[in-house]
């Protein structure tokens, strides 16, 4: 069964979108969450090619690809992460800046404040190129691995998403943590 849903993102618009809709069990929403991380950790350790010079599906090179990361690792988890869509009939996972929005809608997903493996933590950055930067807590310690300019890395969280992020050259928000919880019919 799929239905049409809609995503706010990071300024205040809406995008409507399709996405296929099943039930989950508690257990089986559990075992995605757990897998999210262990993906993660495969896609790292098998140098999956996000870099910034790399051309991943609609991604051309030269081009930012911390959320299709996050949208492709979780969605071979077994999680579902919709997809944007325009009228022109191109599709896109939600940007980081709408992964950093405490107020968007993320069909499956929700805000967290206990963040633990398996979660996506989000921040929204005043980039004048992106909107923000996203990944993937993988374990109990908080480290993360996210697509950086030279490819998917594991940073402690602190590192990647620093209080004083570029000397306060660039505004931030918040950390946003998102947790998978099923798509419920």
């Amino acid at each position: 069964m799929s239905t049409i849903v809609s995503v706010t993102d990071a300024n205040g618009g809406s995008t409507t979108y399709r996405v296929n809709v099943t039930a989950q069990s508690s257990t089986s929403v559990e075992q995605t969450h757990e897998s999210i991380a262990a993906h993660a950790e495969a896609a790292s350790e098998n140098h999956a090619p996000y870099a910034f010079k790399d051309r991943v599906g609609n991604f051309p090179p030269n081009s930012y690809k911390c959320n299709k990361f996050v949208c492709d690792t979780a969605n071979a988890a077994g999680a579902t992460v919709p997809q944007n869509r325009d009228p022109h009939g191109n599709y896109w996972p939600p940007t980081a800046g709408t992964w950093g929005n405490p107020h968007a809608k993320i069909p499956g997903w929700r805000v967290v404040t206990d963040p633990r493996a398996g979660d996506i933590v989000a921040q929204w950055r005043g980039y004048s190129d992106a909107s923000g930067h996203v990944g993937i807590i993988v374990d109990n310690k908080l480290n993360v691995i996210s697509a950086r300019d030279g490819g998917l890395s594991k940073d402690p969280l602190n590192v990647l998403f620093p209080s004083n992020y570029r000397n306060g050259a660039v505004k931030t928000g918040p950390l946003v943590f998102w947790r998978y919880f099923g798509v419920e019919q």
